[in-house]
């Protein structure tokens, strides 16, 4: 979040719209404009290839998401708005198919406190 800060910070120092996306394209075409979900799915293909993760897509850190935020403590209604769900069934259906496995990877996630 600080580093977000200090990137609306110098957006601001520079006369520039802090209101726009946050990550934009730089690509020829739509310089300036915020990322499209292809560009997405091909940043998050590239970085899963170049560490030999396969089968790993933007949908895939939803899910992460969701599964760290439930057993950080949230609640299903707090993640369900995180991830804007329509019916809270769909976010719990992500962290159902996680307490489906045992011995998971996520089993190991240790996050550092903040502060």
């Amino acid at each position: 979040m600080d580093a977000l800060a200090a990137y609306r910070d110098e957006l601001t120092v520079c006369g520039r719209d802090t209101t726009g996306p946050v990550f934009i394209s730089v690509a020829r075409g739509t310089m300036g404009n915020g990322l499209t979900p292809q560009s997405v799915r091909l940043i998050v293909k590239r970085y899963a290839d170049r560490l030999g993760i396969d089968d790993v897509s933007a949908h895939t850190l939803r899910h992460t998401c969701c599964t760290l935020a439930i057993e950080g403590g949230a609640s299903a209604p707090q993640v369900q708005s995180h991830l804007r769900h329509a019916d809270v069934k769909t976010t719990l259906g992500y962290f159902d198919n996680r307490q489906r496995l045992t011995d998971n990877a996520a089993d190991y996630i240790t996050l550092p406190c903040n502060g």
